[in-house]
């Protein structure tokens, strides 16, 4: 990952969003300006992850990703860190292989 790493995103994450509250071992929880949520996957070794509200399958062509339906089991920290995320919601997690498409994501979703 070219030192592209859970702990640089979430860094990049705490400069732009408010937390959603402290953090987890396992999940970090932040709020846009508009007030969607994003969480960040701590515990990920290998990838860097987000659970987010919504993507543009068009525009993030380029980015792995799953939906979530909102009956489908995830990470159960979602429920206590993000309310917009946890089960009953509809979610997708998204993997980024490097800052610049983060960032460029990260673009986009502040205004949605």
């Amino acid at each position: 990952m070219n030192g592209f790493t859970t702990d640089t995103a979430e860094i990049i994450l705490s400069s732009r969003f408010d937390r959603t509250k402290a953090s987890t071992k396992y999940i970090a929880g932040f709020r846009t300006s508009k007030g969607r949520e994003l969480a960040l996957e701590r515990a990920r070794k290998n990838i860097v992850a987000l659970w987010v509200e919504c993507i543009d399958a068009q525009l993030h062509h380029n980015l792995e990703y799953r939906y979530y339906e909102p009956t489908k089991s995830r990470n159960s920290n979602l429920n206590a860190n993000t309310k917009k995320l946890a089960q009953g919601k509809e979610a997708w997690y998204v993997a980024f292989t490097d800052s610049a498409s983060l960032e460029e994501f990260l673009n986009w979703y502040q205004y949605q």
